[in-house]
């Protein structure tokens, strides 16, 4: 056995050399520089090919991008679209600057203050540009207007912390207590355990955006190169937003034509291995109705998460501005 080792290694260096032998012969008539310029040549090639193949959007996505690229750059293409968008852009235009008529509008700071009067009255006529009733019940997912005292007491609070910095904690441990304790509550509703964590972020866009980088996070410690999102067609923007800024790719899921919620076998069968969480929306801005949680928390592959995206203002089941880093939570309750 000890001299096997031996005899197997000298075989195949004979065989090596035996195969050199036989390359050198066969090339022996080609000139050296043309053996250079194929060798590079062919590693350009390959090395292209690659790259080409293996890219975060598929051939497919990119080929009719280029398409339509080119197309629109053909004159009479061109100018179709021009005079389709033009009435749009003039028609937007004119709708949000027409209450803006008989104001002034500064583009540089003045060069004497105003006094606070002087201040005021020109915050007054901001605030008189907007004719829509908030509070009356007659917008919907822009504005989360609450009882009249609430606001109050809500500015009022406002008012205590509005210097208030909580990039530094040991400055304003006071709006660090806060901020811990949202969490918590929040990681509570949601029956998240011990290890469940987050952070209070400006909005819901910025929560998307910090959720999935944090799934994206996950996935290249789980050795996945290209992570994908997916999520129903009916999705928040958010999530097109954070796959452009994180580089991942964003796989849409039809959604049920009767019922409008997504097709879980359709996400199950989208799930790969670059899957790195599933979105459902509670509810999604479109219908209005929930998607199935439960059932796609219930479907998830080993290697995805669960995201829930909500957004309408209140914690019963409809909003937490709150960002999860881990998805220790169980949301099977209805509404969450």
């Amino acid at each position: 056995m000890a001299d096997f080792f031996p005899l197997s290694i000298k075989a195949g260096l004979q065989y090596l050399v035996s195969f050199k032998d036989a390359v050198n012969a066969k090339c022996s008539d080609i000139e050296p520089w043309k053996l250079i310029v194929c060798s590079a040549g062919g590693t350009f090639l390959v090395v292209s090919l690659w790259d080409f193949t293996h890219q975060r959007e598929s051939v497919s996505t990119r080929a009719k991008k280029l398409f339509f690229r080119n197309l629109k750059r053909i004159p009479y293409v061109r100018r179709k679209i021009d005079s389709e968008l033009g009435p749009c852009v003039q028609t937007m235009e004119h709708s949000m600057l027409e209450a803006n008529k008989g104001m002034p509008f500064y583009t540089a700071l003045p060069e004497k203050g105003m006094t606070r009067e002087e201040l005021m009255k020109t915050i007054d006529c901001y605030k008189s540009l907007g004719t829509i009733q908030i509070t009356k019940g007659v917008v919907s997912g822009a504005v989360y207007a609450g009882i009249s005292n609430t606001m109050e007491i809500a500015g009022q609070i406002y008012a205590k912390f509005a210097e208030a910095n909580p990039l530094h904690p040991d400055v304003f441990p006071d709006t660090r207590k806060m901020e811990a304790e949202v969490v918590r509550m929040v990681c509570t509703m949601f029956n998240g355990g011990p290890e469940t964590c987050g952070t209070v972020t400006s909005g819901g866009t910025e929560s998307l955006l910090l959720a999935c980088l944090a799934y994206r996070s996950l996935a290249y410690e789980r050795g996945i190169k290209y992570p994908e999102i997916l999520a129903p067609t009916t999705v928040h923007a958010g999530f097109d937003k954070a796959a452009y800024y994180f580089n991942m790719k964003l796989v849409h899921v039809p959604i049920d034509p009767d019922t409008m919620k997504v097709d879980l076998k359709k996400m199950q069968r989208a799930i790969n291995r670059n899957t790195c969480v599933l979105v459902g929306s509670a509810p999604p801005f479109p219908h209005g109705c929930i998607d199935p949680i439960k059932e796609i928390s219930q479907v998830r592959a080993v290697a995805c998460l669960l995201r829930v995206r909500s957004h309408q203002g209140d914690l019963s089941g409809k909003s937490c501005r709150l960002s999860s880093a881990r998805s220790h939570c169980n949301p099977s309750f209805e509404g969450t």
